[in-house]
């Protein structure tokens, strides 16, 4: 029995297997579609920022119906531009079709109101090759110095698509569905530096690899310096998780902490994953943080 079983914090039978101390988990014990499983899920989210679920066999309306216990779904803004309903997104590489999101990113953070939650079921694993990695940005907003924090509390950070994506967007989509993606949505967005988590008031670096632009403010050779650290602070390998997928596993993220990539070293294998988002709030920028709360964690 784990611990938090025995404080009893979590349905007897649970067992949570951290991967770092403070970030990502294996849990065992409780299955997706259970309806009772939404609230120890989101609390472990929550407290794990990621977590995985091995052997979660899901239908499409079985993985639609179990993430909409957990919030409204996004519709992706080029899905929806084009006329589509459908919250579930099917990203496949192949000989064909290279993988698309070897970069560190956070979701379609090019938009008022980012995804705050994500569900990727593996339904088709390569032989070799094609893990994914996320990084805990709320460990990176902790680990710097005091005045680097109270610098990157008054930033803000303009985030749009990448060139690449504009590219794999236009021959995927077409023009005409990138004209009303903007017209809809925008196609760009300015978020602030440092977020603050509206459920447990931690702060994390709201950070999204190719999609963010230029600190607002800053020149550019300012901005690159200051962009390029933090991502290199926030990809550190000790503040990462890589996972070697199994079909059927079910990984939940919090997309408020978290960034990811999706390694694309099984090209040309094939390689198939079902996801879903829960739709957020705009991003609460949390300022500074004073030095009694630091002493508080």
């Amino acid at each position: 029995m784990s611990e938090s079983n025995a404080r009893g914090e979590l349905p007897y039978g649970v067992e949570v297997e951290p991967i770092l101390a403070d970030f990502g988990a294996l849990v065992r014990g409780l299955e997706f579609r259970d309806p009772d499983a939404r609230k120890p899920l989101q609390d472990l989210v929550h407290k794990h920022g990621l977590i995985f679920l091995r052997n979660q066999k899901l239908t499409d309306a079985e993985h639609i119906e179990t993430a909409r216990r957990f919030g409204e779904l996004g519709v992706y803004p080029l899905q929806a531009a084009a006329g589509s309903t459908e919250p579930l997104e099917f990203i496949e590489d192949g000989p064909d079709d290279p993988p698309k999101a070897d970069g560190w990113h956070s979701d379609v953070s090019w938009i008022e109101k980012p995804p705050v939650m994500a569900f990727l079921s593996m339904l088709e694993v390569p032989d070799s090759g094609g893990d994914t990695l996320w990084v805990d940005t709320a460990k990176a907003y902790d680990t710097l110095s005091p005045t680097m924090q109270e610098i990157a509390g008054k930033l803000s950070v303009y985030h749009d698509i990448s060139e690449a994506n504009r590219q794999i967007f236009l021959r995927k989509w077409g023009q005409a569905i990138i004209d009303r993606t903007k017209e809809r949505y925008g196609m760009g967005m300015t978020h602030p530096l440092v977020r603050a988590h509206p459920v447990t008031g931690r702060r994390s670096l709201y950070l999204a690899g190719y999609f963010m632009r230029h600190i607002v403010g800053l020149n550019e050779a300012e901005s690159e310096a200051l962009l390029g650290f933090f991502m290199r602070h926030a990809t550190a390998p000790e503040r990462a998780v890589r996972w070697r997928w199994r079909e059927h596993d079910l990984a939940i993220w919090d997309e408020r902490r978290t960034m990811h990539r999706a390694l694309g070293d099984h090209f040309p294998r094939h390689r198939r994953v079902r996801r879903c988002t829960v739709l957020g709030e705009r991003p609460i920028a949390a300022g500074v943080e004073r030095a009694s709360e630091r002493a508080a964690r």
